[in-house]
């Protein structure tokens, strides 16, 4: 154990403009800053003093976020549309565990990073009557702006695909509602070396909402519904030589059901 005794202050602003060009369109602007305190991402790292507590790098005690946005909104008829262009810059103090390549021990390593990316968000809806479908969709093109690894350098981060999308139709009536969602992504590298990848994948699911009575509704959820193989997360930058890595998939075809009682 070792004293922690710092203390640390950033400022957040955020600032934006909308302007209605006419009754179904807006365009907008902002430009915002943020950021996160390093707690316990920097605890048991170099970046902490284990003789006084206190922060060795006083640039460790938060990672910023910095992100202009412009984009257009219109509403007319049932239909909704949002497009926003975006740019970021980010920072991340951050802690891993690594195998040290001469004893062979798990060790506890400091990470510093800067990422930059832009891209396109989209989100749009159309309703007519009991029908109605909401998407989205979201095209990020991010690269590591610097690391504590220069060979990192301008590659893309992990677990960062270029595409997010999602697409949920529902229809609704006074006694039922019934919709499915259906939510995919593009590949992405499991690291941030950039020699492996996880593939993409969608995975579909299902809802049903029955009121048989006044205060009284019935609910089915079905996630993952075709059962699809969706890896999210693989610890290992390259194959090894046991051809074997630890991967974290998706939970596979999940269905529930419940009931709720007003009053």
């Amino acid at each position: 154990t070792y004293p922690v005794n710092y203390h640390h202050d950033y400022l957040s602003y955020s600032g934006s403009v909308n302007y209605r060009v006419a009754d179904a369109f807006a365009i907008f602007a902002r430009y915002s800053l943020g950021g996160r305190a390093g707690a316990d991402k920097i605890l048991f790292t170099p970046a902490v003093s284990t003789v006084t507590g206190g922060l060795i790098n006083p640039a460790a005690g938060d990672d910023s976020v910095r992100q202009a946005e412009i984009g257009l909104k219109y509403r007319n008829n049932g239909i909704t549309l949002n497009l926003t262009g975006f740019h970021a810059l980010t920072d991340d103090t951050n802690s891993q565990i690594a195998t040290n390549p001469t004893t062979g021990q798990l060790e506890l390593s400091a990470v510093t990073r800067a990422y930059k990316a832009y891209g396109l968000e989209f989100e749009g809806g159309f309703r007519r009557g009991p029908f109605n479908v909401m998407a989205h969709a979201t095209y990020t093109k991010a690269e590591i702006r610097s690391a504590e690894n220069p060979a990192l350098i301008g590659n893309t981060p992990r677990n960062q695909p270029k595409l997010i999308y999602g697409l949920t139709p529902q229809f609704d009536t006074e006694r039922f509602t019934i919709g499915a969602s259906f939510i995919g992504t593009t590949s992405s590298f499991t690291q941030d070396v950039n020699q492996l990848r996880m593939p993409g994948y969608t995975t579909v699911g299902a809802f049903a909402q029955v009121r048989p009575a006044e205060r009284f509704e019935l609910t089915l959820n079905a996630s993952n519904l075709l059962n699809t193989r969706a890896i999210t997360g693989i610890s290992e930058g390259t194959i090894p030589a046991s051809g074997v890595v630890m991967a974290r998939p998706l939970y596979g075809r999940t269905v529930s059901a419940s009931g709720r009682f007003f009053f």
